[in-house]
């Protein structure tokens, strides 16, 4: 049976690890645990390119109101970011991230970036002292 748009084509289904990042140890929130203790700043940046036509069709979309194609990139794009966070945070042991911040530049029509930042905590190794 020979391939048709209708069997190729059509919109992919929901893939709920698009949209969920399961990692404790990153957070957007302030960190309220005293047991970590803020000792620095981590920072990272992804790119992708943006296909020309791709960005034309979002474009014209976006003017009419529609839903653009582009989607698919910002998530991926953002996933791989979060997983290089990650990353980071395996091979320093005893570390997390609060106050997460991630923001999206596209400087020219065919980049894309991927910004994220935050405070980089580390375990106390002596606890504070509770108050008496």
């Amino acid at each position: 049976m020979a391939k048709t748009r209708r069997n190729r084509g059509g919109a992919e289904p929901e893939k709920f690890d698009t949209f969920i990042f399961n990692n404790a140890k990153i957070s957007t929130q302030p960190n309220t645990d005293p047991n970590y203790e803020e000792i620095g700043l981590v920072h990272i940046s992804e790119s992708t390119g943006v296909n020309a036509v791709r960005s034309t069709i979002t474009g014209v979309a976006n003017f009419f109101g529609k839903k653009g194609v582009d989607n698919a990139i910002y998530d991926k794009l953002r996933n791989d970011t979060l997983t290089k966070l990650g990353h980071i945070l395996e091979k320093t042991p005893n570390t997390k991230i609060s106050n997460l911040r991630m923001e999206f530049d596209n400087p020219f029509p065919d980049l894309l970036y991927h910004h994220a930042y935050g405070s980089l905590l580390r375990l106390r190794t002596k606890q504070p002292s509770a108050a008496v």
